[in-house]
């Protein structure tokens, strides 16, 4: 089924093919498979990856020199110094695992396409140019707030932390830069993995919404009288539409797992940071840096949002394909003597499953419910480790 699905695709048609481009941005070709093509396009391609894969091993190798030379020893909080080196943990396996499955992506994104065109689904929209001004935004405005609230002994502090005390400079311009290739790398490839989860659980949602609504002709007719053929082709497209889902789930379900770990933790110290800041002088180094910290506590609550909301809304539209399924399959019981009967026992096993969740990784799942339950827990501990450190200082 996945191989006939994906190769009746006209490529120039593709909703997603925007996507496919911009990850090139991090050295990753998923729409071509470059190790058979021998042109000199393909050859700059394998080249441009190989640069920043080495690039990928020279900054995490950076975050680790960097946490046994200085962090493991700093004044700073356990908090502080666990969330800046998670998200550089988080970013590199996000990015290593993009390489591993990038064929599975691509395969992802050639099925859904395929759902689309069956059952008449449009999937292009100005949501996929708000995710590529996304992915592209993001670390433009990390590394604004990481560079311009910065003074020159700000500059000279940081920039001999990042380059593990090989520079010296006696202003911000290095900073600039070093702080360019802080964030391309800690937050370009995490913000695209997510920007693209919630694209295509948008279009999930989209394909779920029209395969159960009242306004498909295939669900409108069988409500009305049964009809083996259309009958059939119905379950036939069911069947499609859940390997499909299970195949994102089991594709994309461990990265945006940490990818929303990260978040949470983003969040946490955005919220221990509020409390700090209360208590250090307004002209010390620390403060000024931290506005980015206050910016990545935003991102990272805003797309824990954005993810949750787009993946609990699968499983809303799989509950309505569950309430299609009982109108139907109590209008074919009503026409017994035109009913097969092997029909009936499958429709009748597919409402009876539960309703599909996305899930991260199987940790948890998502529902609307889980927004307030762990934004909630969120601030039940940053509330808790805030009072911890408070009494333990006075």
């Amino acid at each position: 089924m996945k191989k006939s699905m994906s190769n009746s695709i006209n490529v120039t048609d593709d909703p997603f093919l925007i996507i496919k481009k911009i990850v090139l941005l991090f050295g990753l070709d998923i729409q071509y498979n470059i190790r058979r093509l021998r042109t000199w396009n393909s050859k700059l391609r394998m080249f441009y990856e190989k640069c920043v894969a080495l690039l990928w091993f020279c900054f995490i190798v950076k975050s680790i020199v960097t946490f046994f030379s200085y962090d493991i020893d700093s004044g700073e909080s356990v908090t502080a110094k666990v969330s800046r080196k998670l998200n550089d943990i988080i970013a590199f396996s996000v990015w290593a695992m993009l390489v591993m499955k990038r064929k599975n992506i691509f395969r992802l994104f050639k099925d859904i396409h395929a759902l689309g065109i069956d059952l008449n689904v449009r999937l292009t929209s100005p949501i996929l140019y708000v995710g590529l001004v996304t992915i592209l935004a993001i670390p433009l405005f990390e590394w604004l707030f990481k560079t311009l609230p910065m003074q020159n002994d700000d500059c000279k502090i940081l920039v001999k932390y990042y380059s593990v005390n090989i520079m010296s400079t006696q202003n911000c311009k290095p900073w600039y830069f070093i702080a360019l290739f802080e964030t391309f790398f800690s937050y370009t490839v995490r913000t695209f993995y997510a920007v693209t989860y919630i694209i295509l659980c948008w279009a999930l949602r989209r394909i779920l919404n029209s395969h159960s609504s009242g306004k498909s002709d295939m669900v409108r007719n069988l409500s009305l009288s049964y009809d083996p053929h259309r009958f059939e082709h119905y379950l036939v497209k069911n069947e499609s539409i859940i390997q499909v889902l299970k195949y994102f789930e089991k594709t994309m379900s461990f990265p945006i797992f940490l990818i929303e770990i990260g978040d949470l933790f983003e969040m946490f110290l955005g919220l221990t940071w509020l409390n700090f800041r209360r208590k250090v002088t307004k002209d010390i180094w620390l403060l000024r840096y931290s506005i980015g910290t206050c910016f990545s506590a935003v991102r990272a609550l805003v797309f824990f949002l954005c993810v949750s909301l787009a993946a609990a809304s699968v499983h809303e539209g799989s509950e309505k394909c569950k309430d299609a399924q009982g109108i139907i399959l109590k209008n074919a019981l009503y026409s017994k003597p035109k009913v097969n009967t092997r029909d009936i026992i499958h429709l009748l096993i597919l409402h009876q499953t539960p309703t599909f969740k996305l899930s991260a990784s199987g940790f948890f799942y998502f529902t609307k419910g889980l927004v307030l339950s762990a934004i909630g827990s969120v601030l039940t501990y940053s509330l808790l480790i805030i009072q911890q450190v408070d009494d333990y200082k006075s």
